[in-house]
């Protein structure tokens, strides 16, 4: 059963530069769309700098006159306290005469938009790593283009890294990782430095907010480091941010009221992350095969949009077999879809990414990925369940965007990968759910709420809830035509004339 909250000079010219370069066939067009873009970052710059630079290790001894210090307030999060020393450079305040200065950028400009403004000054090393993410990464994590309509690197993790220095510094991590990972290398010592003086700010940070709830900054901070921790540190450390993050999000009233109380909910879906690649402890893990149809009624539930319970405190329990079941007073869920809308799903764009195949999803990310994908779809249809028109237009933007987002190698075979093809889902239900609030915020509470049920599962049963949503979605279709599709799209380069033997059945819809 749910349960709710239980458990908390000179003339020479200087040598150039070494840059880390994009594929010769990325397009460098960094932009968002102003619906999207973060609000302007403060115009005061405040680059963090090494303890041994900082003019607090610069001062001499002190002579009994400074002032005593004060002790840190305690927080909450005290799995994110590190016992590290914490001195940050505060720039000195310019001449009445000049204006502030905004951070300036060198090499990395030709990648970001124009109006781009960063939270803090970059060292030439920042700007390369900062370049390769934005251009290489959403290559190879999603598959995806860096000029695509819809970038989860350039829309969700960059916009969130604008609006802090904290939360830029764990991007810079994760880059230097995905760099090392290229070149077969373990994490090199500057990487150990960067996060020394990462979890330094952010225990500074802690100390200096007063018990009660955590800002978006300190939100945000810990959805990137649990994110860059899953990918480059062992499981134990990102659930350390992970259990931190929930906290936090409790400490606002939960994730939902969070939500509807902002005006980019779309920034919200940046909260998915930690539950998508963040493999959850063992002793998380309650509902085996005896629980399955039980997994099943719950999985349901939310994509009904029926849970109450804030995702911040849910958590599940085995089900007792002696307690009674009311199951047969439960309604299942059935999307009874017309023609036009199997269609759709049986397309070769589609049935290559969503039929189960546990054999290349092995990795956590990957299966949460698809189970994710599955989700939206089955709870987007859920709510449009009486609005066809609407329906299609859903179905026919995220096909459609599967051609225009993913991108293609030398050889023209698409590289989107599973990763990719959830962020893609994500953001054509969200235009589909376009205009209501109230339902896109529901479809990423509900998301996040699979995503639990998903980690509490073990391999069996989640291989199941997979195949589970998958019929769900399929009933009706003829078995054969999804499985020679999806064997076509995956022997064949992704092309627009292909999407043309079913956009006939949308009628007037674009």
């Amino acid at each position: 059963m749910v349960q709710g909250p239980a458990r908390g000079g000179g003339g020479s010219k200087p040598p150039p530069r070494r840059r880390i370069p994009a594929p010769a066939s990325q397009p460098q067009v960094i932009s968002w769309r102003f619906s999207s873009a973060p609000a302007k970052p403060s115009r005061t710059a405040e680059p963090i700098t090494p303890p041994e630079n900082s003019p607090t290790a610069r001062d001499p001894p002190g002579d009994g006159k400074s002032e005593k210090k004060q002790p840190e307030s305690r927080v909450e999060l005290k799995d994110l306290q590190k016992s590290f020393a914490l001195t940050r450079k505060t720039p000195a305040s310019p001449p009445d005469e000049q204006p502030v200065q905004q951070p300036k950028l060198t090499q990395v400009d030709s990648v970001l938009d124009p109006f781009c403004v960063l939270p803090t000054d970059l060292t030439s090393e920042d700007e390369q790593l900062l370049q390769f993410y934005l251009t290489v990464v959403s290559r190879d994590v999603y598959g995806t283009r860096s000029d695509a309509v819809f970038n989860p690197v350039r829309d969700i993790s960059f916009a969130l890294s604008l609006r802090s220095p904290m939360t830029l510094q764990w991007m810079l991590i994760a880059a230097a990782g995905f760099v090392a990972g290229r070149r077969g290398e373990g994490p090199p010592l500057a990487i150990f430095r960067r996060k020394s003086i990462a979890y330094q700010t952010l225990r500074k940070k802690l100390g200096n907010s007063p018990t009660g709830p955590i800002s978006d900054e300190l939100i945000d901070v810990l959805i990137m480091a649990t994110m860059t921790e899953s990918r480059i540190s062992q499981r134990d450390a990102s659930n350390v941010h992970l259990r931190g993050y929930e906290r936090a999000v409790q400490s606002r009233g939960g994730f939902k009221k969070m939500i509807l109380a902002s005006s980019t909910p779309l920034l919200f879906t940046s909260h998915l992350m930690p539950f998508l690649i963040c493999e959850p402890p063992a002793d998380d893990v309650v509902l085996g095969p005896s629980a399955a149809h039980h997994a099943f009624h719950i999985l349901e539930i939310i994509a009904k949009g029926e849970n109450t319970i804030d995702p911040s405190e849910l958590h599940f329990m085995a089900p007792d077999p002696n307690s009674p079941t009311s199951d047969s007073k439960y309604d299942p869920l059935k999307l009874n879809l017309s023609e036009s809308l199997r269609l759709l799903l049986a397309s070769s764009l589609l049935s290559r990414h969503l039929r189960p195949d546990f054999s290349i999803y092995s990795r956590y990310a990957l299966q949460t990925a698809q189970y994710l994908s599955l989700f939206i779809i089955l709870t987007t249809l859920w709510r449009l369940r009486n609005e066809l028109s609407q329906s299609k237009l859903f179905l026919n933007r995220l096909n459609l965007s599967l051609i225009r987002s993913g991108d293609h190698d030398s050889q023209g075979r698409d590289l989107l990968t599973m990763e990719g093809l959830m962020w893609i889902t994500i953001k054509a239900a969200f235009d589909a759910l376009q205009g209501n609030i109230d339902n896109q915020a529901g479809l990423i509470v509900d998301s996040m709420s699979a995503l639990k049920l998903f980690g509490a599962a073990n391999e069996a049963v989640r291989q199941m809830l997979v195949e589970y949503m998958y019929g769900r979605l399929s009933e009706g279709i003829d078995r054969s035509v999804l499985i020679r599709n999806s064997q076509l799209a995956g022997s064949m380069s992704l092309r627009n004339q292909d999407y043309g033997n079913f956009s006939r059945d949308l009628g007037g819809i674009t």
